[in-house]
């Protein structure tokens, strides 16, 4: 077989997948009675709705319908989608070992549903509780391909309510549509959950999907069809003011009169038709940003942390998928802090201002801007920095995408703090990557090509590589490559110097 031939049976594997799933459409009624959420399904939309399933094992088999029951409805009225679910098992012990919010699934009896608005196998938000009534809810990118698409840092407002009764716990959810994106016309939506039964150590799926692949990879879905059109979104605007104040006193050094300190900013986010999004800052506070995780660092490579700011969360897998892990050419944690050029050490960066628009122009092309202004920090001899980002995505096939980036950083003002656009102070990268994923996920593959420009470029200004994985029942196979070369460089990204000088 040549080479031609082999590409054509790849191409037609990524486009219709080996194994396409044909379930029917789930057909969602609209209902005019509300609904109050109390965990107990007597209302009668639920009444008169029909059960979506069957319900099947993940593990620790995946070829039965699963041994927990699982009673999944859903409606909808012009402000809100409803979901009530009964979960049956083989006893009361439910195992909750926390309450905190955004609890992960393992370990917990918990009930997880993701929503994936635009039909497009790649997106989704996924609302889950336990039976204890804790709420998490996380952004779902990149098809669900592995835990960097798993982004629990996202929060929304909801309203949910569940209840326990013997061997069985109930759940109610009202998720506003004017919390997620979807477009107005499009009146199809795929959906998919998985379940944990601690009882009967039982993961089951809406969808059936084999344990080689993730619980939450959106390849294995469902379609929903509303019956009547989806509400038009309204302006959603949300407006987060803060206002900060202190006072200190050095008492050692003589001082007699405090120190007062006051500050002030905003987040204004702005939904921009039904499938776009403005985020507005003006002097952000990041002070009720989640902690991280403590890392010990035992080798000589710079640790990564994920962003938990949650201006930087929606739409940031358009960002953060180029590249590798090891080669980022945009980290958006890079945004907020410089380096100290004494000491090498990192220091916090205020923002002035900054603003951030992403989404969909259209059901198959994504858009990304960032322009953020960094200021000047004297004290440090730290110019202002300019940080600028454009992405572009296009979906190919049923799951693949081609996407774009362009990443600039610009110095616009001297160290002493005058503002003044240094046009020899510069940091800039352009690249392209290829995303590859059958619709059946037993394909995947990426390559990517980016190239830097810095002031007095070394050669080998770029990095590339590639990958390719086939994933059955019996066996998997992976090839990958990464290349960096010694004159990359990537300021406003994630590529640790020590990493690739070794490379090289």
């Amino acid at each position: 077989m040549n080479l031609a031939r082999v590409l054509i049976v790849l191409l037609i594997c990524w486009s219709s997948g080996v194994w396409a799933q044909n379930e029917p459409a789930v057909v969602i009624r609209k209902t005019a009675d509300p609904i109050t959420l109390d965990g107990k399904l007597d209302e009668a939309c639920w009444l008169s709705a029909e059960s979506i399933g069957p319900w099947w094992q993940h593990f620790p088999a995946d070829s039965l319908e699963a041994v927990a029951p699982t009673e999944l409805y859903l409606s909808y009225d012009q402000e809100f989608l409803y979901v009530g679910f009964i979960c049956y098992s083989s006893g009361e012990d439910f195992i909750v070992p926390s309450l905190r919010r955004d609890f992960r699934a393992g370990g917990n009896d918990n009930m997880s549903l993701m929503f994936d608005t635009y039909n497009d196998r790649t997106n989704a938000f996924l609302f889950g509780l336990n039976p204890y009534g804790v709420q998490r809810e996380v952004l779902i990118s990149n098809g669900g391909s592995g835990m960097g698409s798993f982004q629990t840092s996202w929060d929304q407002k909801w309203f949910s309510a569940t209840t326990r009764e013997g061997n069985i716990w109930m759940g109610e959810m009202a998720i506003p549509f004017a919390s997620i994106r979807y477009t107005e016309t499009n009146q199809t939506w795929r959906i998919s959950g998985f379940r944990f039964d601690s009882q009967t150590n039982e993961q089951s799926t809406l969808v059936r999907n084999p344990r080689n692949q993730l619980i939450f990879n959106l390849a294995f879905s469902r379609e929903i069809y509303f019956e009547s059109s989806l509400p038009k979104p309204g302006s959603n605007v949300v407006i987060i003011p803060y206002l900060t104040g202190g006072l200190s006193q050095d008492f050692a050094a003589g001082e007699t009169n405090p120190t007062r300190v006051l500050n002030g900013g905003a987040d204004i986010k702005v939904g921009v038709g039904p499938s776009m999004n403005l985020d507005l800052t003006v002097n952000p506070d990041f002070s009720q940003v989640e902690v991280d995780r403590q890392q010990t660092n035992l080798d000589r490579f710079e640790l990564f942390f994920p962003e938990r700011r949650q201006f930087f969360l929606e739409n940031a897998d358009l960002f953060s998928s180029f590249g590798t892990n090891r080669d980022r050419p945009f980290f958006s944690r890079r945004i907020g802090i410089s380096q100290d050029t004494s000491t090498g050490q990192n220091i916090q960066n205020p923002i002035p201002f900054g603003a951030r628009l992403t989404g969909k122009l259209d059901p198959k092309t994504r858009v990304g801007l960032i322009s953020m202004q960094a200021a000047p920090d004297q004290e440090n001899g730290l110019p202002a920095y300019l940080y600028a980002v454009a992405a572009v995505q296009r979906q190919l096939f049923a799951r693949s995408n081609i996407s774009f980036i362009a990443v600039n950083r610009q110095a616009t003002s001297t160290p002493d703090g005058e503002w003044r656009w240094q046009g020899a102070d510069f940091a800039r990268v352009i690249g392209a990557d290829l995303n590859l994923a059958s619709a059946d996920n037993v394909w995947t593959g990426k390559a990517y090509y980016h190239r830097s420009f810095v002031p007095n470029s070394e050669r080998q200004a770029f990095t590339t590589g590639g990958e390719l994985g086939y994933k059955v029942r019996d066996w998997e196979v992976q090839w990958s490559h990464r290349w960096v070369g010694a004159g990359y460089e990537a300021p406003v990204g994630f590529v640790p110097r020590r990493d690739y000088q070794l490379l090289n």
